[in-house]
């Protein structure tokens, strides 16, 4: 049997290793998925942290042979080490972080906070697709390595002077995950709410593609997912989406309340019934049952019915009704269209 002493220098030198390949991997994403150029801030950051945590996080976790199974073992610390790139760079673009030894800056920079044009360099969503991991995994990844390593990360970071910067308000964890859970929810209202206003789109318009996948999905006996397909596909469907998630970052705080993004969605939807063929409409616009609130000359309120639908505030959408159209008519007046 091996002694606690051969044990200990195996896992050390299997975490060098998974260290380097982390090194490695971490180099080949920002080049290559996210298009950074050579030597980024935060490619260089990404791998000190590296350097300086994964050592420790790997002899701390459970090894593939520790596991119930060698295959399963495998796999959970692949997908770990997927999440941990993300984390890494993520980290790297929020926080001013320098190797041992070289603390100051040469633009004598003291701040903890990332300089700005190096955390607009990627998104969240961006970081997260490229790395092919879920925002669930890369919470809880995020969670466990600030937990662990949040006295060697403070110890890489410039010194700031601002008691109110601290690890955890720049990482915006919190706020992140509210933010996902809010779209989550907003999303399902979405998808329900436009299937309850619209039909969907026939076969024949559906693009070759689309049509094959259902053929191949009906003779599976995946007529659901063929179904959610069908929806998730349609040109218009993605449109109301993408229209949300703009008017969202250009006109709500950063992290707007659940009330403010419903408000939105309210607008998005009544957006989308001015503007789409009268042909996808389940009821006509004059159709007292499907829209029961008129205006004063008795009129079909396409917002008010939206608001009544959804179960939001009119008075919060008639506020941000305007700035809706405003902003669209400037996106969409634009050459070409985005």
């Amino acid at each position: 049997m091996a002694t606690d002493l051969e044990k200990e220098v195996k896992a050390s030198s299997e975490a060098e290793a998974s260290t380097e390949w982390l090194v490695t991997q971490v180099e080949s994403l920002c080049r290559d998925r996210l298009c950074l150029p050579d030597e980024s801030v935060a490619e260089c950051n990404a791998r000190i942290l590296v350097l300086e945590c994964a050592p420790d996080l790997l002899k701390a976790a459970p090894s593939s042979s520790q596991a119930s199974g060698a295959s399963q073992g495998a796999n959970q610390q692949q997908n770990s080490m997927r999440a941990w790139q993300a984390c890494f760079l993520y980290i790297a673009k929020r926080l001013n972080v320098k190797a041992r030894g070289n603390r100051k800056q040469k633009t004598g920079s003291s701040r903890l906070r990332q300089d700005p044009e190096v955390e607009r360099s990627f998104t969240v969503t961006q970081l997260l697709k490229a790395c092919d991991v879920s925002f669930v995994e890369f919470a809880r990844e995020l969670r466990h390595i600030v937990a662990r390593m949040k006295m060697k990360i403070s110890s890489l970071c410039i010194e700031s002077g601002d008691d109110d910067e601290t690890i955890e308000s720049l990482l915006e964890l919190d706020e992140l995950s509210m933010n996902f859970c809010h779209m989550s929810v907003l999303f399902i209202k979405y998808k329900d709410k436009f299937q309850h206003l619209f039909t969907p789109p026939t076969m024949h318009t559906a693009s070759p593609n689309l049509r094959q996948a259902k053929s191949r999905s009906a003779t599976a006996g995946g007529m659901a997912s063929a179904c959610d397909s069908r929806w998730e596909e349609d040109e218009w469907f993605r449109l109301g989406w993408l229209t949300y998630v703009v008017c969202k970052s250009k006109l709500l705080p950063k992290y707007p309340d659940l009330v403010s993004c419903a408000s939105l969605l309210v607008c998005v939807l009544n957006f989308l019934l001015a503007h789409m063929p009268p042909s996808r409409l389940r009821r006509p616009l004059n159709d007292p049952v499907a829209y029961p609130v008129r205006t004063s000359t008795g009129a079909t309120y396409t917002l008010g019915c939206v608001a009544f639908l959804i179960h939001a505030h009119l008075h919060d959408a008639q506020k941000l009704m305007p700035r809706v159209d405003s902003y669209l008519l400037e996106l969409l007046s634009k050459d070409p269209v985005i």
